[in-house]
């Protein structure tokens, strides 16, 4: 399996997403969405996004440092995803943490 996050995360769910695409496109009708409330390296959420099993992801983590690591890659997407696909951001933490 490649390595779509630059983070290798302890306990990291990137293995599960060929699980979890299977379990989305199951759906009727499928969902087009996928939110991680404990993002970590976001590795299936990653996957989701650029194998196109989902056109959005919501990234949420608690730890400020992780947060900031998925804050920049939402705005300079490009090094691990094609064009804008990351647009959803929860900064309630970072804010509160500033």
């Amino acid at each position: 399996m490649r390595y779509l996050s630059p983070l290798r995360y302890p306990g990291g769910k990137a293995r599960l997403a060929p699980y979890l695409a299977r379990l989305i496109t199951a759906q009727d009708p499928e969902p087009r969405q996928y939110a991680e409330p404990f993002a970590g390296g976001a590795g299936a959420a990653l996957h989701l996004l650029h194998d196109g099993v989902v056109d959005r992801i919501h990234l949420n983590d608690l730890n400020p440092g992780i947060a900031s690591i998925l804050a920049g890659l939402i705005r300079f997407p490009e090094p691990v995803l094609p064009g804008d696909s990351v647009r959803s951001f929860n900064y309630r933490r970072m804010a509160s943490a500033g």
